[in-house]
């Protein structure tokens, strides 16, 4: 090997050693970390070429941890099973109306235990903890010594900072940050990098990986019990493909007694003013408060393909603001009641939606809901202002879609070749709202609901839809198909029926384009047949 070889090729075993090869590294390096715990941040300044990218890898043979988290062990007692100890949070702190302890970026582990934050001294209970004016006050149960115990407190808000671009980062674990509401224990800020085989956890009041770099690849990682949301994106050109998103939002940041609407800060991963990005062959499951999958505010031209969904609250995918962006071909099994939707899909204030080939099994409120409220548009710090410059970068106006007075509307969206099982609250919702709610389609979807005979929005049976709406005039009806579910395990891998039911053979097919129906017709072909034909 010659000395040109050894020099890109180096292993680390300390976070000054990694900072040295970072700062040492150029197009081509290979930095294998070895396994440990490392509390001290690492920022990766340094960039490849797309020929030849930087990489950042685990060892094999042990695990890499990125641990924001400090041991604390100078308790003292004070009284009733509460102790004490001053402790400095240095992490910044983003404010949300109502949530303020909430959005704190300190934590408190007991062992593997994760205390319960509370915002006031005299609000504490056994597992739980609250920080006030420097001090960090702790109640365990009865008995226990925290001086005996191996306790954690998180103080580093970003334990991984990938600024430069062509960078590899696989394998290494990220856990216990101080992070605050949408702040990660990793910021990706640099283009055309790869994240994968990582894991994202216990961020304190925020998030996994705040995601900010375009033309990224995120691939087969986990970001699970954090405080707010596994993840957070801002990019364009970006697949996210093969991970596990689960059991976020331990703050419960819809918690807020003064505004139990106010969901805005949980669930399983917010994208914003994303453009051109593909969702695929990922699972969001437990995700038991706020969407599972929100694309909120400005996301254009995204595809949200063969994904997984179950066990979510709220909402399984929601679109909001946003337009242009293709729903194919997932598996939605058992949203769960909560607030206002509850729904598989819920599409707010948004346009041009095709939602197609998806199946719903069980939700507690809709399968798909097109909902209206009041909102007028807003400036965002990533959308050009001057209209001139918007068309320039997403390829229409906004006046496009919007009334005059700048009001969002939910119009021009497909629902089509959808199967819809069991849906508690109906099949599909559409608000009353004429003005706004223009051009919207439904139709060759598949219903069918063990409860009762009326699948459709507000106890409705199929005729009589079609009779209010206008929509689905060549969809399709069963009740009692057989005894017993229609179909169970449903899986990534494809949903198939019962050969006994009323379409042999149908399934969610895996597809690289949505241009045609389950049988091959063209959309445009499709006047007469439906994805129920032979």
């Amino acid at each position: 090997m010659d000395t040109d070889t050894l020099i890109k090729q180096q292993s680390v075993d300390s976070s000054t050693a990694c900072a040295a090869a970072l700062e040492n590294a150029s197009p081509g390096s290979l930095i294998r970390i070895a396994p440990g715990i490392y509390r001290e941040p690492i920022e990766i300044n340094c960039s490849g070429t797309a020929e030849q990218p930087i990489r950042i890898e685990a060892e094999e043979g042990g695990t890499v941890v990125f641990n924001g988290a400090v041991p604390v062990e100078d308790w003292v007692f004070e009284s009733d099973g509460i102790w004490v100890t001053d402790f400095v949070v240095t992490a910044e702190q983003n404010w949300v109306e109502g949530y303020k302890h909430l959005g704190l970026p300190i934590q408190v582990w007991v062992g593997e235990a994760r205390l319960e934050i509370v915002e006031l001294f005299d609000e504490l209970v056994a597992n739980s903890f609250c920080y006030q004016d420097g001090k960090l006050r702790i109640k365990l149960p009865a008995g226990r010594d925290p001086r005996e115990e191996v306790i954690e407190v998180a103080r580093e808000a970003t334990m991984v900072t990938i600024n430069g671009s062509h960078i590899e980062f696989s394998g290494c674990y990220i856990t216990r940050c101080a992070a605050t509401v949408q702040v990660g224990g990793l910021c990706l800020n640099g283009a055309h990098c790869v994240i994968e085989d990582c894991e994202f956890s216990e961020a304190a009041g925020g998030i996994g990986a705040h995601l900010d770099g375009n033309d990224a690849t995120i691939r087969g990682n986990r970001f699970h019990h954090n405080g707010q949301m596994g993840f957070g994106m801002v990019a364009a050109n970006c697949l996210f493909e093969g991970n596990q998103i689960d059991h976020n939002d331990l703050r419960n940041f819809c918690s807020n007694p003064k505004n139990d609407m106010h969901v805005w800060e949980c669930g399983g991963g917010k994208v914003a003013y994303a453009r051109n990005c593909v969702f695929r062959n990922n699972r969001f499951t437990d995700n038991l408060r706020g969407p599972a999958l929100w694309f909120d505010i400005d996301n254009y031209r995204n595809r949200i393909d063969g994904n997984y969904f179950s066990n979510n609250g709220h909402s399984s995918i929601m679109i909001e603001i946003s337009r242009d962006n293709v729903i194919c071909n997932n598996i939605i099994c058992d949203t769960l009641e909560s607030n206002y939707s509850s729904s598989g899909i819920l599409i707010q204030l948004s346009c041009k939606t095709r939602i197609y080939h998806n199946l719903f099994l069980r939700s507690e409120g809709y399968g798909v809901h097109l909902r209206w409220h009041h909102r007028t548009r807003d400036i965002h710090p990533y959308e050009p202002e001057d209209p001139d410059a918007f068309e320039k970068t997403h390829g229409f106006r906004q006046e496009d879609w919007m009334a005059p007075d700048g009001q969002y509307p939910t119009s021009d969206n497909d629902i089509r070749n959808n199967i819809f099982i069991d849906c508690r609250r109906g099949a599909i919702r559409v608000d009353p709202v004429s003005e706004f709610m223009e051009g919207n389609q439904s139709d060759y979807n598949f219903f069918w609901n063990q409860h009762n005979l009326h699948p459709m929005d507000g106890g409705h049976q199929l005729g009589e839809w079609q009779a209010m709406t206008g929509l689905d005039a060549n969809s399709y009806c069963e009740k009692m198909v057989h005894f017993g579910p229609l179909l169970e395990n449903a899986t990534m891998e494809g949903v198939r029926y019962d050969p006994e039911g009323p379409i042999p053979c149908y399934k969610v097919p895996r597809i690289e384009e949505v241009c045609v129906d389950i049988n091959g017709k063209a959309f445009s072909e499709m006047t007469q047949t439906g994805p129920f034909s032979d």
